[in-house]
């Protein structure tokens, strides 16, 4: 199938996974941030047809991963969030078309290691189309991103983000995993959220949701704190909290030990003669505790420096600025 053929699903949140039936007929896409599976006529597809979903069948929380059954035409869905497989019947569909599915959901996790509170807040983080009971999109306009789409299991998409309408210019997404929530000071480039509860104010104005918070307006982030004036956002930044070294990919440059291998010992002697340790110091490696002033104190200096700067001074400005 040519990309002129395929499908742009609207309204939606990462697609993560996509299996067909066995003619090749149905595709079948799960709908992460939606918590629906998106059912496609493949072969309307393929010849330029229709690109609309046929039908959408609600799943549980996250679905990540999905097998279908050619002898009972089942379909079985990995609900990530929700910790169960949902096993949707779509006999009568396949064979008349008919939207009547039956569910039977089946728990997987025996034993939850999240706590309650870390388990909601990370919910929240994935869900897309998360409604009030108003049935009001609370954390994107046509249920499109959640934080999870960019940050998936509070990692970073690899993307470099153009913000200028927000004033903020060109952003990487930073990896959210070993940063403990506040753990490493101010979050953002810039430093412009000293809680992680600011995110609601992200969610009404870039994403177009109406919040967490049960207010018509809130404060501006940096000023008023929020925390404690939404139990869903509280348990949000509590998940976004729990992100500590643990959570963070093991590194190449260790051993199965978990040992420093030689290039890594070599390079720590570097690390220690070059002084890196003045503004990478400490447990966490970062003196970014310190808050936006320094950040700001650093540019301005590498900015007014004499040329040719300092090497320290360049480095300070390139650890500031966006890659």
């Amino acid at each position: 199938m040519s990309v002129d053929n395929g499908a742009f699903i609207d309204n939606s949140d990462s697609p993560t996974s996509v299996t067909f039936s066995p003619l090749g007929d149905w595709a079948f896409v799960t709908l992460q941030g939606n918590n629906e599976v998106a059912l496609y006529d493949d072969l309307s597809l393929r010849q330029g047809g229709s690109k609309t979903t046929r039908w959408r069948v609600p799943t549980g929380l996250s679905p990540q991963g999905q097998v279908f059954d050619p002898a009972t035409k089942k379909l079985f869905v990995n609900n990530f969030m929700t910790r169960d497989v949902s096993v949707l019947d779509l006999n009568a569909f396949i064979s008349q078309g008919t939207r009547n599915s039956s569910a039977v959901t089946t728990r997987v996790v025996a034993v939850e290691k999240l706590t309650s509170r870390i388990l909601q807040g990370k919910q929240l983080f994935y869900n897309a189309s998360l409604m009030d009971n108003l049935g009001t999109e609370v954390m994107s306009r046509g249920t499109y991103v959640s934080c999870a789409t960019c940050h998936s299991d509070g990692g970073q998409d690899g993307r470099v983000w153009d913000f200028t309408q927000r004033g903020e210019g060109l952003r990487n997404t930073i990896d959210l995993r070993g940063r403990v929530g506040m753990g490493h000071g101010n979050v953002h480039w810039s430093g412009n959220f000293d809680e992680i509860q600011d995110f609601e104010n992200n969610i009404r104005a870039h994403q177009g949701g109406s919040g967490l918070i049960d207010a018509v307006t809130i404060s501006q982030p940096l000023g008023t704190s929020k925390a404690g004036l939404s139990g869903d956002l509280d348990a949000m930044a509590a998940y976004v909290g729990s992100l500590n070294r643990e959570t963070v990919p093991k590194s190449p440059f260790r051993t199965a030990q978990g040992f420093l291998t030689p290039a890594a010992i070599a390079g720590q002697t570097i690390f220690a003669s070059q002084s890196c340790v003045t503004c990478h110091g400490g447990t966490q490696f970062t003196d970014s505790m310190g808050g936006l002033a320094w950040s700001l104190a650093c540019m301005m200096l590498a900015r007014c420096a004499p040329a040719p700067a300092a090497a320290w001074e360049l480095h300070c400005l390139v650890s500031i600025l966006p890659p």
